[in-house]
């Protein structure tokens, strides 16, 4: 799916076997400034990943993360499940097998 608004999305998955999510996330502290770019575009900066530890890399090189709102990206394939998350203030990444 597609938000018109911003030509961004939430859920994707990719010809290689990777799939996307982004969440929100509502930190208790909120940002101050409204946010200058969509987290629906955080999906496809990374859609061209050959795997979820590639995408979740890749988000910083892609867009200018701190002009989000804050959220969590999650990149799955059939072994791996990595996330990239953004409270507003610090990014953090991780990455765990499926089993």
């Amino acid at each position: 799916p597609t938000d018109l608004a911003s030509g961004g999305t939430w859920l994707a998955a990719t010809g290689a076997g990777l799939v996307f999510a982004l969440l929100n996330v509502n930190p208790p502290v909120k940002p101050t400034a409204p946010p200058r770019v969509s987290r629906g575009r955080v999906i496809p900066a990374v859609l061209n990943a050959r795997a979820p530890w590639d995408a979740v890399l890749a988000v910083e090189r892609a867009i200018e993360v701190p002009a989000c709102a804050p959220f969590r990206l999650v990149a799955i394939d059939r072994e791996t499940v990595a996330d990239f998350r953004w409270d507003g203030r610090r990014t953090s990444v991780g990455t765990k097998p499926l089993s």
